[in-house]
């Protein structure tokens, strides 16, 4: 089976399960937004919903991604979506899924996220936990690997037509006690 098609089966069967369920707004508690160490920023989705079918995954919510701005200092830029999924369910359910956190160190990977683009993890080298080097996103919890995942995947079938990208605000954060 292609590549593109497993992509869009793990998607449709995420849409699927989690279609009923509501997802809340990007949280804006300082929990742990620190940066690591050559990190060019940090997506946290909080509480995300996961659902599993036998032998399907899926995860669906919304988050933000921590950066720093042109000063240095400490913003958000809110409303980054997130799918993801793949083939290791084991059971019929609808819950409330662990925070996922992705360290960023590829510029482009920041750009896109920056212009509210698309980043699919098949593009890019991705890696679990803090010890891999020269990798493009470091997940470091939420997700264990089996999954492939979307940020910022497309809502509406026009918004393919429209190609608006420009820079979103990077809302600063108050209280920046992040150092590097």
């Amino acid at each position: 089976m292609s590549s593109p098609t497993r992509l869009l089966k793990w998607i449709t069967a995420t849409l699927l399960l989690l279609n009923a369920l509501a997802i809340a707004g990007a949280d804006t508690r300082s929990e742990d937004i620190r940066i690591p160490d050559n990190a060019l920023g940090l997506v946290l989705v909080e509480k995300p919903m996961a659902g599993t079918l036998p032998f399907l995954f899926g995860l669906k919510g919304e988050g933000r991604y921590i950066t720093r701005n042109d000063n240095g200092e400490l913003c958000q830029i809110a409303r980054v979506p997130l799918l993801a999924g793949g083939f290791n369910g084991d059971a019929i359910g609808v819950y409330s899924g662990d925070t996922v956190k992705m360290a960023i160190y590829n510029e482009q990977i920041s750009k896109r996220l920056r212009e509210g683009r698309k980043v699919v993890s098949g593009d890019y080298t991705f890696s679990l936990g803090e010890t891999a080097e020269d990798v493009d996103i470091r997940v470091l919890s939420g997700l264990n690997g089996a999954e492939g995942f979307i940020l910022h995947p497309k809502r509406r079938w026009f918004s393919w037509v429209i190609s608006d990208y420009s820079e979103r605000s990077c809302d600063i954060i108050a209280g920046d006690a992040n150092t590097g």
